[in-house]
């Protein structure tokens, strides 16, 4: 049996009119693509209380800078990435692994605490989800997306996103490069696309071997995280998925731009049918969602989403 025939007969059609914005569908089994990671077993659901705990703690202690008290909260092999690392020296950007490393690395980060207005925050899952301004010192202000997954009480991976040079102030200016500008431009047609459903745009805008995943959607527990890979892959899988979708809409609150990234704060609603006994009637769902891209020569060679799946899995009960 297939997984998408699978799919339909425990969760029903409207399930699968999520596929292409949580990734239900698709191979699975793949590593993660930025680093050589082994795969993955699927594991039960954290409880909401046992993720906030954890990684509210977490959040409190890296802002302290109090790194060494980190430690009794995640795993010894954790994983930690920052995609839009790659503007420094160093191995971040395609992943460390192991806790004491990454605690060491921290401390080069300088020891005065931090403050980090957070405008987006949630728990979807095994994920905690947050976006805000990140305030190292006096001087320096950037936008900045964590996002933790937490397995069996510690912290499993880490994955951050952040402007740390100001790359999105020069758009804004209008001093930005040429590369820098192609990316904001990409990043804002191909977000444009998916807000339109405009399948035949998204096309044109992956490259070629592109790759999609949705880390949150773990919250279903039928390793509905996996990767995706292939422009054609990935456009058959929105195919599938949006059509159909009642009213959608998606909302941009917040952008930042990086040479390489482009990443969006955004909204996702749509109008969902649900049975209750008898009775049936329309549940208007609304949920956070982040968008990061990779771009690359004025194509997204990688997309990656983090929503609050939650707010949908409360309406398949």
């Amino acid at each position: 049996m297939s997984f998408r025939l699978l799919t339909t007969l425990i969760l029903g059609p409207a399930l699968l009119g999520l596929v292409g914005l949580v990734g239900l569908v698709g191979p699975a089994g793949h590593a993660h693509p930025l680093a050589d990671e082994p795969e993955k077993p699927v594991r039960p659901v954290a409880g909401r209380a046992d993720v906030t705990r954890v990684t509210g703690q977490y959040h409190d202690l890296i802002l302290a800078r109090r790194l060494d008290e980190t430690r009794a909260l995640v795993h010894d092999d954790l994983f930690f990435i920052d995609p839009t690392a790659d503007i420094f020296p160093g191995e971040l950007s395609k992943g460390l692994r192991g806790a004491d490393d990454i605690i060491a690395l921290q401390k080069t980060w300088g020891t005065t605490p931090w403050s980090w207005e957070r405008s987006v925050e949630f728990v979807s899952g095994n994920h905690a989800v947050a976006y805000g301004v990140l305030k190292p010192d006096a001087t320096r202000v950037m936008p900045f997306v964590n996002i933790l997954r937490v397995e069996d009480g510690l912290i499993t991976e880490r994955i951050d996103y952040g402007d740390y040079a100001g790359f999105t102030r020069t758009l804004e200016s209008g001093q930005a490069g040429a590369g820098l500008q192609d990316v904001a431009d990409t990043g804002r047609a191909y977000v444009a696309a998916y807000a339109a459903v405009d399948l035949d745009a998204i096309g044109g805008l992956l490259a070629e071997d592109a790759d999609f995943q949705d880390p949150t959607t773990d919250i279903f527990g039928t390793g509905s995280e996996a990767l995706i890979t292939g422009r054609d892959a990935i456009v058959g899988n929105l195919r599938t998925s949006l059509v159909g979708l009642q009213d959608f809409t998606l909302e941009v609150q917040d952008a930042f731009f990086t040479p390489s990234h482009a990443v969006f704060i955004t909204e996702l609603s749509w109008v969902h049918p649900q049975q209750q006994g008898s009775k049936l009637f329309l549940a208007n769902i609304r949920a956070p969602l982040v968008i990061a891209l990779r771009i690359e020569d004025g194509k997204v060679v990688s997309h990656r989403d983090f929503w609050k799946a939650s707010e949908f899995a409360k309406h398949l009960g």
